[in-house]
Order: C-alpha cells, then sequence, then structure tokens
C-alpha cells in the first residue's frame, strides 16, 4: 500500500466530489457545500490549506432519494445506517481504492474504513427561537449517546470517568439496539417535515441553533469555485458562515489549524 500525502487526500477527496456532483446533476438532486468545506470554498477558493474533509447537504427529500437511486460501483460506495453497513447516522461516499486508519483508533472501523465524503440531510425547522434551540440540544444529546456507542470499551479520562462511560454505553446498547440511536437522531432531525416552516439546516449533525437559514434563501443554490471548479452552496452562504463561523474571513491562530486525524493508503492502482 502506498502512503498518501495531505494534498493527494485532498486531490482524492475532490474526485469523489466531482463523481457525486455528476450523479446529482443527472438524477436531478439539489445539494450544497457545508460547514468548513463551504468556508474552504468563500475563504481559500478550495481547501482549507490544512483541512481534509468534503461537507455537503441535501434537501431531505432529495438525501433520501439519493438512498434509493445510488448504485455503488467498484470504486464508489455508500454507506448509510439505512443501508445496514454503517454505524453513521448520515450518508458517506466512499473511494473503495483508498483505505483510512483513523490515528485516535477510537471509533470502530465499521464507522469509517476508506476515504470519503460526507452527505447530511437538510431539514425544516421552526420559526420560534426557543424551539430551535430545544430541538438542537436534543439532536446534540443523542448524537453524544451515539458517539459514545461507537468508542470502544474502556475510554474516559481517568478510571472513576472509564467505569461511569461503559456502564453508559452498555445501558445504551441494550436501550437502543445497534443503529436505533441513529434512526432515533434521523426521526427528531425531521420533527418539523411538512409544516411549511421559514427555516431549513442540518440539525441532525449540528453543533448550536446558528446553523438556521432562510428557507427560500438556503434552496436556491448559487455557485462557488472550489479548486478551480464550479460547486453549489446556498445563496445565503454569508449569512451561514457569519452565524457559525464570526469573522469568517480571518484565519484562526495557527494553534487551532487542526490538520487531519487519519493516514491514508492507496490499495489498489487506477
Amino acid at each position: 500500500m502506498m502512503q498518501l500525502n495531505h494534498r493527494d487526500i485532498q486531490l482524492a477527496e475532490l474526485e469523489i466530489l466531482k463523481n457525486f456532483d455528476v450523479f446529482c446533476r443527472s438524477n436531478n438532486l439539489s445539494y450544497y457545500l457545508d460547514s468548513g468545506t463551504l468556508l474552504g470554498a468563500i475563504r481559500h477558493k478550495g481547501f482549507i490549506p490544512w483541512d481534509d474533509d468534503i461537507d455537503v447537504t441535501m434537501p431531505r427529500s432529495d438525501y433520501e432519494k439519493l438512498l434509493m437511486l445510488w448504485n455503488d460501483s467498484a470504486k464508489y460506495k455508500l454507506y448509510s445506517y439505512e443501508r445496514k453497513n454503517s454505524s453513521c447516522p448520515y450518508i458517506k461516499i466512499c473511494d473503495m481504492d483508498i483505505r483510512i486508519k483513523m490515528k485516535s483508533h477510537r471509533i470502530k472501523k465499521d464507522f469509517t474504513e476508506n476515504l470519503f465524503i460526507d452527505v447530511f440531510p437538510l431539514d425544516e425547522l421552526p420559526n420560534p427561537n426557543n424551539e430551535i434551540k430545544d430541538l438542537c440540544s436534543k439532536c446534540i444529546r443523542i448524537r453524544r449517546w451515539n458517539s459514545l456507542v461507537l468508542l470502544y470499551m474502556w475510554e474516559g479520562r481517568n478510571f472513576l470517568d472509564k467505569i461511569k462511560r461503559l456502564i453508559k454505553k452498555i445501558v445504551l446498547k441494550v436501550v437502543y439496539p445497534k443503529n436505533n440511536l441513529c434512526k432515533l437522531l434521523n426521526t427528531l432531525s425531521q420533527s418539523y417535515r411538512d409544516k411549511n416552516t421559514d427555516f431549513v439546516g442540518c440539525v441532525l449533525w449540528c453543533s448550536s441553533s446558528r446553523i438556521r437559514m432562510p428557507k427560500k434563501e438556503a434552496l436556491i443554490p448559487t455557485y462557488v469555485d472550489f479548486e478551480g471548479l464550479k460547486f453549489p452552496t446556498y445563496s445565503c452562504y454569508d449569512l451561514y458562515l457569519r452565524n457559525v463561523y464570526g469573522d469568517y474571513m480571518r484565519l484562526p491562530p495557527e494553534n487551532k489549524r487542526v490538520t487531519h486525524t487519519f493516514d491514508a493508503f492507496l490499495v489498489k492502482k487506477e
């Protein structure tokens, strides 16, 4: 196996995105650059230099169509809990020619084994501030439970913390059998589906309620530069980035520029 360097990893992920883009165009599916990928597109015209992943969102209806329509190839495969091949609550499109090894050794292998891009559902969100904050809090809590289940058994800062985590993990696995937390999280994130609200956002994997965007603006795509190509994102991307990152054009301190957390290896020659 040949180990890939940081730029090789970025370019391989770009190839996954290009393949995904062709598939979405061919099947009339909408998607949007999101999170650090969108930040990189606006601030760097490509990847954030020290970043190593690609995140996109899709309206929930298109996300569900993707699950139905995607046919795996020898090179690109879709992983999701719905297909019973992942413990992850969202979709990963993986490059089967590139294996990854997590440096932390904390996550189970069935969470991710191949180089990937993340595909998250974009759901309708409530209008009142208190309701969106409550929904986000619930999703964050379930997401933490799912992460705890995915950690190896003996994790924690000290012995007492390890025991507490182990007990919580056992209880969660009993109460919520395999992938039930993924299903619960997806069900909860769709609490306002078809309720004709004014907002959308990726509440399934949110860190706060600041991800909420006006629906009429968010769902209208605008195209931005990313690694010399054009990809769609929200027309209200400036509002989104300011809400999530603050002064997003300012570079973070060097000690906050976190690099990749895995090693990648080419296992099959083209």
